[in-house]
């Protein structure tokens, strides 16, 4: 029981000092042009846009309601959102592999791998897209560790607000699929009226958008099926190059390294003993990766696309590796490992955010995607001197 409030404690102080950290960094940074892009959708609330579904303009519009038009309002949602993802980590690490440390360490993983990192001080699709996603697999979780149907149509709610976030969500689905139809004790729901009400529920509130789509002639829908999966002239191998060398970058090598072994280790495991929770956690995040990655041989991928997918095979890399820790095995191994991908996430992302306050790495500016972080205030004041300057009576338009 000591330990069990030890690490209760460990986890509530790195919760609340990693979001305070988070609080004051998100002040500091002018925003991006694609943060003031989707800050805009926010003072004209749609039912939908031109690239993506409303959610992340309704989470703008909300704080900036409570606060006001700045920087810090208009990301502070993200941190929201994270911290949020953060309690969902630790429980579903603690609660699938029984370890208050499975959970502490999912937690703590989950926050330090860049991609995950950036979405907590940077305004995107991705970050409400991502929660759903995770609240989804908890709830989904919860309806198969209790059997009780109730917890299907929560699911159907995350699936619908994560449609409004991202169109990518829809992945959510055959994803949950794979593991009903791999997971023997849980195909009994393919039979069973309640995931096929919690898809319907999903739909029913992501009809907004397809509404939106159908009075302006599917231009929404049209943009990122051809922005997506139209085939450029012979890729070769480039692309898939390019993805794969995307996703080492969004949660580092090593970690990227060790998520594919555990995926392989997670199904072979969730198979040949039939663990319904590995399956889960494989089925949650390995078949979106691979998706895209078949995407890659046709268009190019953005990094960011399959992002959502890795949360739960983070878990699964920490539970895991725990459990061989605690058999012995290649123990001084496992603890190196463990040593080398956490910490090589850590410094990657405390100099990305680094970098983004204070340059400090000799990366030429078009190179360097922090730049798009800074000036914006000095560029707006020099547009306001100029426009002050112009000829009044003459009309610029």
């Amino acid at each position: 029981m000591e330990n069990i409030n030890r690490y209760k404690t460990y986890f509530l102080i790195f919760l609340f000092s990693v979001t305070l950290v988070r609080l004051v960094f998100i002040g500091f940074l002018d925003l991006s042009p694609d943060e003031a892009y989707y800050w805009d959708w926010s003072r004209n609330l749609g039912l939908s846009y031109y690239d993506h579904p409303p959610m992340v303009a309704y989470l703008i519009y909300l704080f900036t309601l409570l606060g006001h038009n700045s920087e810090f309002f208009t990301r502070v949602s993200c941190v929201v959102l994270i911290f949020l993802m953060t309690i969902i980590a630790y429980r579903l690490g603690k609660d699938i592999f029984g370890d208050e440390r499975a959970g502490l360490l999912s937690a703590f993983l989950v926050n330090i791998v860049p991609g995950h990192a950036i979405g907590a001080v940077i305004v995107t699709p991705d970050t409400p897209q991502g929660f759903f996603w995770v609240l989804g697999l908890y709830f989904v979780y919860k309806a198969i560790s209790t059997s009780k149907e109730f917890w299907w149509y929560l699911v159907g709610l995350t699936l619908g607000f994560g449609l409004l976030s991202k169109y990518t969500m829809l992945l959510f689905v055959p994803s949950i699929l794979l593991f009903l139809l791999l997971s023997k004790d849980n195909r009994k729901w393919l039979m069973r009226k309640e995931p096929y009400l919690a898809l319907i529920i999903g739909l029913l509130i992501f009809s907004p958008v397809i509404i939106w789509n159908f009075k302006h002639d599917w231009i929404s829908f049209n943009f990122q099926f051809t922005h997506g999966f139209s085939k450029k002239e012979n890729p070769g191998m480039k692309y898939f190059l390019d993805y794969i060398g995307g996703q080492m970058g969004i949660v580092s090598p090593f970690v990227f390294i060790a998520w594919l072994y555990i995926m392989a280790k997670s199904l072979y495991l969730g198979l040949k003993r039939q663990n319904a929770n590995l399956l889960l956690l494989f089925c949650a995040s390995a078949p979106v990766f691979l998706f895209f990655a078949m995407v890659s041989l046709r268009t190019k991928v953005e990094g960011n696309w399959p992002g959502m997918a890795y949360f739960s095979g983070l878990i699964a890399m920490t539970g895991l590796s725990l459990l061989s820790l605690s058999r012995g095995k290649k123990r001084k191994l496992h603890v190196a490992w463990l040593i080398i991908v956490f910490s090589s996430s850590l410094v990657l992302t405390t100099v990305a955010h680094v970098q983004a306050i204070y340059p400090v790495l000799p990366i030429p500016l078009k190179d360097d995607p922090t730049s798009a972080l800074h000036g914006w205030r000095e560029m707006g004041l020099e547009v306001n001197q100029v426009l002050h300057e112009m000829p009044k009576e003459i009309p610029t338009f």
